[in-house]
């Protein structure tokens, strides 16, 4: 009988630990599919060139706008020189269609001071000639007189029309000459490669003499305190979670230290949505396989200290409290 009484207990109290951990875990759902994350910014040079110098090595500490490597700047400064050379050409030839274009509107203005002549005599001396006071021979003239004064303007007219285009394209031409000038200048000064931000380097192996490629990394940065915690929970579990709940977690870097961090977000779709491959289940043997979903947990700014590092990818366990 005592025998049946220690089982019962045992029993009951294996059931109730069960129950207990059936209700905490609902309420405090936990994982350890959960890694460190962060900026990373992939360093790829913006003109193509040989590497002169570099100031720094792989792994090393950074700050914002530090010099990296140069890259050899003499074929961005002669682009330069030519950039500015041809500036130059560009002004004197404006200053000269801006004189053409002056003087072909001070010859339409000759050339219309000399038809408002012409048209006077020609008023005065038609109508001597209609009554015979003119001889016809006069009228010839003077009709012939004004028809030319009225072909010069319309001469003195197109000569002007063109000038303007003239001076209009060159205007045009001298914007493009100061826009090549601008990207001149821009090219040689991205031959200093700086660091866009604060952090660590990563995968650093540019020596003097490396040839590299405008638009392909060759580096990469992980910006300093900018890491986070994507946590991969089972569809079961998160129905609880909300943005807003406090976070429990540990690395597996530093055993011991345990570190309290914020809900951010919840992905909208299942990690295996997003894969390459994703898997097709309306073919073939079904098996039902459960999904995870990405959680964001962030990270306060005062646990970033250079004592211990959240270091990208880094393991992570970590437990959500549903109620906090």
């Amino acid at each position: 009988m005592k025998k049946i009484i220690v089982i019962s207990v045992i029993a009951l109290l294996a059931l109730l630990g069960m129950g207990s951990y059936y209700f905490y875990s609902t309420r405090h759902p936990s994982t350890e599919d959960a890694y460190i994350h962060a900026n990373v910014i992939s360093i790829a040079p913006q003109v193509s060139g040989q590497v002169q110098a570099v100031y720094v090595q792989d792994q090393m500490p950074v700050h914002k706008n530090q010099l990296l490597l140069i890259l050899d700047p003499r074929p961005y400064d002669y682009q330069l020189e030519q950039a500015q050379a041809s500036l130059a050409l560009q002004r004197y030839t404006l200053i000269k269609s801006a004189a053409s274009y002056h003087i072909a509107l001070a010859n339409l203005q000759n050339q219309t001071a000399a038809l408002s002549i012409a048209s006077s005599q020609a008023n005065r001396t038609l109508p001597l000639v209609a009554q015979g006071l003119e001889s016809p021979q006069i009228g010839d003239n003077t009709e012939g007189a004004l028809q030319e004064a009225a072909a010069a303007v319309r001469s003195a007219t197109a000569n002007l029309l063109a000038a303007k285009a003239a001076y209009h394209a060159q205007e045009a031409a001298l914007r493009m000459d100061q826009a090549a000038l601008k990207l001149a200048a821009y090219n040689l000064e991205q031959t200093q490669i700086r660091a866009p931000a604060s952090g660590t380097l990563s995968q650093f192996a540019s020596r003097p003499g490396d040839a590299v490629e405008s638009g392909v990394p060759i580096f990469f940065l992980i910006e300093r305190n900018s890491a986070w915690i994507n946590a991969h929970f089972k569809e079961d579990q998160i129905a609880r979670i909300r943005p807003g709940n406090l976070a429990y977690f540990s690395l597996d870097l530093y055993p011991g230290h345990t570190w309290k961090g914020r809900v951010e977000s919840l992905s909208a779709g299942s990690g295996s949505s997003f894969s390459l491959l994703p898997s097709e289940n309306a073919t073939g043997n079904w098996v039902k396989v459960p999904q995870r979903f990405t959680v964001r947990i962030e990270i306060p700014t005062k646990d970033f200290t250079p004592n211990m590092p959240f270091r990208l990818g880094a393991s992570v366990d970590i437990r959500v409290d549903t109620e906090a």
